[in-house]
């Protein structure tokens, strides 16, 4: 008997897996937006050669530093926005 239906459930979990982190990165740029923080994506997911399994790459700006990613999928790297404005 093949093993190939062991490899689709496990695939259809992960996809679900993935969407969830989508959605969760969704939601978190809208809030960090909603708390006028600046926020740049940048890497694979910007330049649309990421793979289903690359992580997000946010750069924020803001005068606090924000509360923390709800997975660890997003990288967040933090500015602050008066070090910026000194420059």
């Amino acid at each position: 008997m093949s093993d190939a239906w062991k490899k689709y459930y496990l695939f259809s979990d992960l996809l679900q897996i993935y969407k969830e982190e989508e959605e969760q990165f969704k939601d978190y740029v809208n809030f960090l937006c909603s708390k006028n923080f600046t926020v740049i994506l940048f890497g694979s997911r910007a330049r649309g050669d990421f793979k289903i399994y690359s992580d997000y790459d946010l750069l924020v700006i803001g005068k606090d530093l924000p509360k923390f990613p709800p997975t660890d999928a997003i990288q967040l790297h933090f500015y602050k926005k008066e070090r910026l404005i000194k420059r």
